[in-house]
């Protein structure tokens, strides 16, 4: 009960939820954001498939907090676009698994210390999770003339899954 009202985001399906600013509340320090029908963390930077209510944490602040550094490990954090994401954890509370993305590559999940996190432990110091990958398999396309009058063409070559644009490869005979 208390703080500062929040309010609603009217999104198309399959849009993205933008990340509010946090809110405030006297003696309290915002956690995150929770599903208030499912309990789960709410992850920003994922679509909206349905209505969702969120619903604020709170932590006293006189409990201690920590860090916990998302180092996407040359990829972006989804939570905020970017390489790194920092956010401040109650002691005893367990971090969220936030998604990453980096172009090539399957994300595979969190590492602590190089071995996989387990995001049910509870935060009791500083950490940093660094993003594993995966690279995708790629494909390459060759383009032979046959015997055409005008155009030479480079191979391209890119990852499965992707898109790849031949518009302008028409030899001339």
């Amino acid at each position: 009960v208390g703080g500062t009202p929040g309010e609603s985001e009217t999104i198309n399906g399959g849009s993205i939820a933008v990340r509010p600013v946090d809110p405030t509340k006297e003696g309290y320090n915002f956690v995150k954001w929770i599903d208030a029908d499912t309990g789960e963390d709410y992850v920003f930077g994922k679509e909206v498939v349905k209505d969702v209510n969120l619903k604020a944490v709170w932590i006293s602040n006189e409990v201690k907090r920590y860090d916990v550094t998302y180092n996407a490990n040359g990829g972006k954090v989804k939570e905020n676009g970017k390489g790194t994401y920092v956010v401040q954890v109650p002691e005893g509370m367990t971090a969220s698994n936030i998604p990453a993305e980096r172009t090539g590559y399957a994300f595979e999940g969190w590492l602590l210390n190089g071995e996989k996190y387990d995001f049910t432990s509870t935060i009791t110091g500083n950490i940093e999770l660094v993003a594993q990958w995966t690279e995708l398999d790629k494909y390459t396309v060759k383009f032979d003339s046959n015997e055409a009058d005008e155009g030479t063409y480079t191979d391209i070559t890119a990852d499965v899954g992707t898109d790849i644009d031949v518009s302008d490869k028409k030899p001339v005979k």
